[in-house]
């Protein structure tokens, strides 16, 4: 998984996002009140759900050469007891998770450079966007995490996602 250097912000306040900068502090949001319906959902829960024919279907369109192993090793048991072991975990994972929530460059388009991004998460264009580092991201919300509570962060406690997703989160979450 290639993590990228940096992830964007879109901030639909100018003033917050003057506060982050002069501040030089960012607020994490508990994921309960994100204003996007996707988020944080990850991929299997919104493309497949429980069902197994909708993976199959998927996995016959996108890799018919593996269909046969996949059938095989991917049973409908299996394939059911591990949605339910991944709900369990990511419905856990969203009652505690807060994050910052970013958008990373893919090989195509820079966020900067996407008007829905400015239209949808930056008030209609008029908002500010500010890039981060997220090494150093990481290592802050580490250093504050041992700060608040004398002890040190467990690294999966700072995650970043793929960015061949529509957005990288930096937080506990997918």
């Amino acid at each position: 998984m290639d993590i990228p250097q940096q992830v964007t912000r879109f901030y639909g306040s100018t003033q917050f996002a003057l506060d982050v900068i002069s501040n030089k502090k960012i607020a994490f949001v508990h994921i309960s009140l994100l204003n996007d319906p996707f988020d944080p959902y990850c991929f299997f829960e919104t493309d497949f759900g429980d069902s197994y024919q909708n993976l199959i279907a998927y996995v016959k369109k996108s890799h018919p050469q593996d269909l046969r192993w996949f059938m095989a090793h991917v049973t409908p048991q299996g394939w059911g007891q591990a949605v339910r072991d991944l709900k369990k975990y990511l419905d856990k994972e969203r009652s505690t998770g807060f994050i910052l929530s970013t958008s990373a460059a893919s090989s195509v388009l820079h966020p900067k450079d996407s008007l829905y991004m400015w239209g949808h998460y930056a008030n209609g264009h008029r908002g500010l966007a500010i890039e981060f580092d997220t090494q150093a991201l990481a290592s802050a919300v580490r250093k504050n995490h041992e700060v608040e509570n004398g002890k040190p962060s467990e690294e999966s406690d700072v995650v970043i996602t793929h960015p061949h997703f529509r957005r990288a989160d930096l937080g506990r979450g997918c």
